[in-house]
C-alpha cells in the first residue's frame, strides 16, 4: 500500500471514530425518558429455587401493582396465590372429579400478568376441560430454558398426584431471546436465568447462568450494553433472530419433551403458537419433525389489536384474549380435535 492510501485509510477510520464518539455523545438527547408503566411486587414474592428457576415464593398472597409513569393511572392491582409448590393457584371447582393432570408451562403470559386467577389460561382451559387439573408452572419472563430445567430438576413427578395428562406450553417469539440470552436479557434480569448449550455429541447440556456460563460473551455484553447510542437505537445483541436460533429453541423444546416423557411415559406434550408470532411457524414445522405435537395459533387473533392488551401502555393478554386462546385449546386437550398437520402424518 503507497504511503498516500495508507494516510487516506487512517484519516476515514478517525473521522469515522470522530462521528462513532459524537453520535454516542448525542444519544442521550434521543433516549426515552424510561419505561411508561411502573411495576411493583412485595419484597418475598420472587425467588430462587435450587435449580435456578425464578419463581413465586409458595404458600401465599402477593400484591402486585401497575400504573402508568406519567398520569399515575391504574392499568392493574391484583393478588397473586400461590400453593406449596411455588405455582400460582388455579383454583377450579370439581376436584374430586378431575382424575387428569393439565401441567401449564410459559411466561408471564401463561402465568395471568395482570389478571386475576379466573381470567387465567390454566383457570380457563380446566373450566371448559372438567376432567384436568391445572398446574400453572408458569412464571414472569420464563421459556423453554426455565421448562427444560424444571423436567430435569427431578422435582416434578413428586409435585404432581395425578398419574395420567398433558403438558401444554405456550410459546411467544420472545422465548427464542430468552433461550440464547440476548444482551439485553443477559445483562439485566435475566443474567442469572439457566444457560443451555450444544455439546460437541450434539447433546443439551447446562452450563451455568448466562453470565457464569458464557464469561466472554457475558463481558462483551456488558460493555456494549452501556453503549447510549446503542440504547437510543434500541438495538439488541444478536441483531437478528436467524434460523439457528430457531432451531436451538425447538431443540430445547423437544428436549424438553424427552425429559417430561421419561417422567410421564405416554402421556401428552403440547406446543402451543401464540397468536401473532413471527418465528413460531418455523418453530412448529421443526418440532414436528422431532415429534413432538405442536397447535399453531398464530392467526387465531391479531395480537397488534390494543383490544387484546391490557391497556394501550402493557401490551400482556387481557382476559378475553386468553378465553379465545382457551376455546381454542380445549377441543384439541380434550381429545375431541386433533391437529391438522398431526392428523395428516397419523
Amino acid at each position: 500500500m503507497r504511503r498516500g492510501d495508507l494516510y487516506a485509510l487512517l484519516f476515514g477510520i478517525g473521522i469515522c471514530l470522530v462521528l462513532l464518539a459524537v453520535a454516542e455523545l448525542a444519544a442521550p438527547l434521543f433516549e426515552e425518558e424510561g419505561p411508561p408503566v411502573a411495576m411493583t411486587y412485595e419484597d418475598e414474592y420472587w425467588q430462587m429455587d435450587t435449580s435456578g428457576i425464578a419463581k413465586p415464593a409458595p404458600n401465599g398472597e402477593y400484591r402486585s401493582a401497575s400504573r402508568d409513569t406519567v398520569s399515575g393511572k391504574l392499568i392493574y392491582d391484583v393478588v397473586y396465590r400461590t400453593d406449596d409448590f411455588g405455582r400460582r393457584r388455579a383454583d377450579v371447582p370439581g376436584r374430586e372429579r378431575r382424575d387428569e393432570f393439565l401441567l401449564c408451562f410459559g411466561c408471564s403470559f401463561m402465568y395471568g400478568e395482570g389478571l386475576p386467577e379466573e381470567e387465567t389460561i390454566p383457570f380457563l382451559l380446566a373450566s371448559l376441560s372438567p376432567g384436568f387439573m391445572p398446574y400453572n408452572y408458569a412464571f414472569h419472563g420464563h421459556g423453554p430454558s426455565e421448562m427444560l430445567a424444571k423436567m430435569r430438576s427431578g422435582t416434578l413427578r413428586s409435585e404432581v398426584p395425578e398419574e395420567h395428562g398433558t403438558l401444554v406450553y405456550v410459546f411467544i417469539d420472545a422465548h427464542i431471546l430468552r433461550t440464547i440470552g440476548s444482551m439485553r436479557i443477559a445483562t439485566s434480569w435475566g443474567k442469572n436465568r439457566p444457560y443451555f448449550r450444544t455439546a460437541g455429541d450434539g447433546a443439551i447440556v447446562r452450563q451455568g447462568t448466562f453470565t457464569t456460563g458464557r464469561p466472554v460473551v457475558s463481558r462483551l455484553y456488558r460493555l456494549a450494553s452501556k453503549s447510549r447510542l446503542l440504547r437510543a437505537l434500541g438495538v439488541d445483541l444478536p441483531i437478528a433472530i436467524m434460523e439457528r436460533h430457531v432451531s436451538f429453541t425447538a431443540q430445547i423444546i423437544a428436549e424438553s419433551r424427552r425429559a417430561f416423557s421419561e417422567q410421564f411415559p405416554g402421556e401428552r406434550f403440547l406446543v402451543v403458537i401464540y397468536p401473532g408470532t413471527r418465528h413460531g411457524a418455523r418453530l412448529a414445522e421443526l418440532l414436528r419433525m422431532e415429534g413432538v405435537e405442536c397447535l399453531d395459533c398464530s392467526g387465531l387473533f391479531d395480537r397488534s389489536d390494543p383490544a387484546t392488551w391490557l391497556s394501550p401502555l402493557d401490551q400482556h393478554p387481557n382476559g378475553r384474549s386468553n378465553e379465545i386462546l382457551a376455546r381454542r385449546i380445549a377441543p384439541v386437550l380434550r381429545g375431541s380435535e386433533t391437529d391438522p398437520d398431526t392428523a395428516r402424518r397419523s
